[in-house]
C-alpha cells in the first residue's frame, strides 16, 4: 500500500502526537495541586500558551499541504488557527480556554470529517482524533477544576 494511504499510526508521529499531550497534563496539573498561586498561575499560563501555539501549528500543517496548489479558500482557512491562537493570548487565561477548546474541537472536527486524499494520509485523520479528543478533554477538566 502506498505510503499516503497508509492505515497504521507511523511510529514517529504517534510518539511525538502523545508527547505533545504532556504540556497539556502538566499545566493541568500545576493548576489543581499547585501549593502556592504562583505555581497555579505558571500551569495555566503553560496551558495556554502552549494551546496556542500547538493551535497555530494546526494552522501551518494546512499551509504546508496547500503549497503545491495554493488557493484563497485554502491558505485562508490555514491561517484562521493562529489568528485565533494570538488573540487568546492576549485574553485573560480564564477567558482563552473556552476558546482554544472550541477551537480545537473545530479544527480536529474539520480534520476528521475531510476527505482522504494522497496531501492528507489516511493515518492522519485517527491521529487527529485521538489527540483532539484528548486536548478538548484536558481544556474541559481545566475549566472544571477552575470552576
Amino acid at each position: 500500500m502506498s505510503e499516503p494511504f497508509r492505515r497504521t499510526l507511523p511510529p514517529p508521529a504517534l510518539a511525538y502526537g502523545a508527547t505533545g499531550i504532556l504540556p497539556f497534563a502538566a499545566g493541568l496539573a500545576l493548576v489543581a495541586t499547585g501549593r502556592t498561586p504562583e505555581m497555579r498561575q505558571f500551569g495555566l499560563d503553560l496551558f495556554v500558551v502552549y494551546g496556542g501555539v500547538i493551535l497555530s501549528f494546526l494552522g501551518g500543517i494546512r499551509w504546508g499541504v496547500r503549497l503545491p496548489a495554493p488557493d484563497w479558500r485554502h491558505l485562508g482557512l490555514s491561517v484562521m488557527p493562529s489568528l485565533i491562537a494570538a488573540g487568546c493570548l492576549l485574553l485573560d487565561r480564564i477567558q482563552a480556554l473556552p476558546l482554544l477548546a472550541l477551537s480545537f474541537a473545530l479544527v480536529g472536527l474539520f480534520d476528521v470529517t475531510r476527505g482522504t486524499h494522497a496531501l492528507w494520509p489516511a493515518w492522519f485523520k485517527r491521529l487527529r482524533l485521538h489527540l483532539t479528543l484528548a486536548v478538548v478533554s484536558l481544556h474541559l477538566a481545566l475549566i472544571v477544576a477552575l470552576w
